[in-house]
């Protein structure tokens, strides 16, 4: 059980992954980077303020449908779990 014991030492945190070098996540992190430093140059400083605003709404509506994604699959996980250590009656012989 050392999951338990990294989560109440709070080890456990799936959002904080990074792409690895060479692989298509990094890539695209990467180009969106660039595009946002050459809308960044093209902005006035109130553009500049609004997109900032824009980007942190989308940030907290990521981190909203990360967590629900996250919960619904360690749900879905423990509903295996629960299937899989409870009792089943088959409708078929056992030797089918």
């Amino acid at each position: 059980m050392y999951l338990l014991k990294d989560l109440w030492y709070g080890n456990v945190n799936p959002s904080e992954r990074y792409g690895r070098r060479g692989s298509e996540y990094r890539r695209l992190t990467e180009e969106a980077n660039g595009c946002m430093d050459r809308l960044v140059a093209k902005l006035t400083p109130k553009g500049t303020e609004i997109l900032e605003e824009f980007l942190d709404k989308h940030m907290i509506l990521n981190s909203i449908c990360e967590e629900d994604t996250f919960i619904r699959g360690v749900r879905i996980g423990a509903q295996f779990i629960l299937d899989v250590v409870s009792d089943y009656r088959s409708q078929l012989p056992r030797n089918c």
